[in-house]
């Protein structure tokens, strides 16, 4: 997944050249077991770490401080520090659910609050896949109300999220409809939302993914 946490990296740059190279950014990594780390023949959840790390890696080697955030941890033995290994990825979760929660888990206000990130990292929708971008929207809405509520700045790097090692047509199709959503957030001044801060990311073709089982490749 070096092409994926490349791809995150430059779009951070995009967001943060203007900061302070020592002012801490938090960023919440928020999805499912895709960002978690699990289903990826690590029957271990502290070496479970997805594009985690190599982004820790990336950001930390060009001089910004940075603390990854959520109510979960995974991935502790790789990082070398639990404290490191904070996200929101929660295996098996629907797009939905992020915004309802789910008993004893808490929901997407909840991490917000607790939490206070600059920025989202949000990769979701594999599970209980439809076309509609409906809940995404959710999704971005709960976020804009949490910055209006509370005063504070979230960028949010939306992913096309990866496809299958079967090729799934819905899932191209999510991705459509879900940058469709986005764009008009981003540039249509006759959206509610206009100017949302996002930035799309295309990790369904755009970030080198291999997708085959046999022989191995990142599936």
């Amino acid at each position: 997944m070096c092409l994926s946490s490349i791809l995150f990296f430059v779009f951070f740059l995009e967001i943060i050249i203007a900061s302070p190279v020592n002012a801490e950014i938090k960023i919440m990594p928020l999805g499912d077991s895709i960002t978690y780390g699990s289903s990826s023949g690590e029957p271990d959840s502290d070496y479970m770490v997805s594009y985690r790390k190599i982004l820790w890696d990336v950001l930390t080697t060009n001089s910004y401080e940075v603390d990854f955030v959520g109510s979960l941890n995974s991935g502790s033995a790789v990082f070398g520090d639990s404290n490191l290994a904070d996200h929101e990825g929660h295996p098996g979760w629907r797009d939905d659910q992020i915004v309802s929660g789910l008993p004893g888990y808490g929901k997407l206000e909840d991490w917000l609050i607790a939490e206070r990130p600059n920025i989202v990292l949000l990769h979701i929708g594999t599970n209980g896949l439809d076309p509609s971008p409906n809940d995404v929207k959710n999704i971005l809405d709960v976020i804009d109300n949490y910055e209006n509520n509370l005063d504070e700045s979230v960028w949010v790097i939306l992913a096309r999220i990866i496809n299958r090692n079967v090729y799934s047509s819905t899932t191209t199709q999510f991705n459509t409809n879900v940058y469709n959503m986005a764009f008009d957030r981003i540039n249509n001044p006759g959206n509610p939302a206009y100017p949302d801060k996002i930035k799309i990311v295309d990790m369904e073709n755009g970030a080198g993914i291999n997708y085959a089982l046999n022989p191995p490749g990142d599936m």
